[in-house]
């Protein structure tokens, strides 16, 4: 009999380091899958800090793309107005001596539309600068 428990104790000392590396094992492997969670955890996190980012510079394109629509529409009207000009001043052609006076009016608020065009159009190339990728 004193065989049988020897053999009992036996198995039950291998069932029992069996069972202990069993744990190590799972533990090792718990480790792993923690650190791949907190490794995961944190690839989202740079992801959210990128869409975020790259939201903030589409609602600035959406923006400047908004004040150049602005500015454009606003260069139309100014050029619709030197077009009106030119128009007027085609038809005081045949009457030479009033055309001169009304041609120097003209000149000069086509000067002035040209001086306003210039300083949007520098405006629209500070927008444009921008764009510009790095």
């Amino acid at each position: 009999m004193k065989l049988s428990n020897r053999k009992i104790v036996e198995n039950l000392n291998k069932d029992h380091i069996e069972a202990v590396q069993t744990m190590e094992n799972l533990v090792g492997i718990n480790i792993k899958q923690v650190e791949s969670v907190v490794q995961t955890k944190d690839k989202y996190l740079e992801i959210a800090k990128a869409i975020t980012a790259t939201e903030d510079k589409v609602k600035l394109s959406n923006e400047s793309s908004l004040k150049m629509d602005e500015m454009r529409l606003e260069v139309e009207d100014r050029l619709q107005r030197v077009v009106n000009i030119s128009e007027e001043n085609s038809h005081g052609i045949g009457e030479v001596s009033m055309s001169m006076e009304e041609q120097a009016a003209s000149v000069q608020q086509i000067t002035k539309a040209c001086e306003m065009l210039d300083e949007l159009a520098r405006d629209l190339q500070v927008l444009v600068g921008r764009f510009q990728i790095a």
